[in-house]
């Protein structure tokens, strides 16, 4: 099984995501991509027009390819509640000057900022 958002991986014109709210397992909220308590960050859609963006105080993991690709973005607010970022969660995200990772992240996977040029 895929994780939710890799599956979406190269929707290059994929702005929004958006779930029906009897969804027993998933979420939206803006049209990015949570598990159904916010606790997951799943997936930012790649063409969402993004530039800055404050990750909610409830999630503790930004998943595997979260971001990826989001090249708008540019500043992205982790909250002390984050204790994982996944692999390559914010990989090509040419545009990103500014993200600070607090103390309470203890992972941090292989590629996590591949390609932030």
């Amino acid at each position: 099984m895929h994780e939710p958002g890799t599956i979406f991986n190269g929707c290059t014109n994929l702005k929004k995501i958006t779930v029906s709210s009897g969804n027993a397992y998933y979420t939206d909220i803006d049209g990015i991509l949570f598990d159904k308590a916010v606790t997951k960050l799943h997936k930012c859609p790649e063409a969402k027009p993004l530039t800055e963006y404050t990750i909610p105080n409830s999630v503790t993991s930004i998943n595997d390819y979260a971001f990826y690709r989001c090249v708008s973005l540019a500043k992205v607010v982790v909250p002390n509640s984050v204790t994982s970022i996944g692999s390559s969660a914010f990989g090509g995200c040419s545009s990103l000057v500014n993200i600070n990772i607090p103390n309470s992240v203890t992972s941090i996977g292989t590629y996590a900022f591949f390609y932030c040029i």
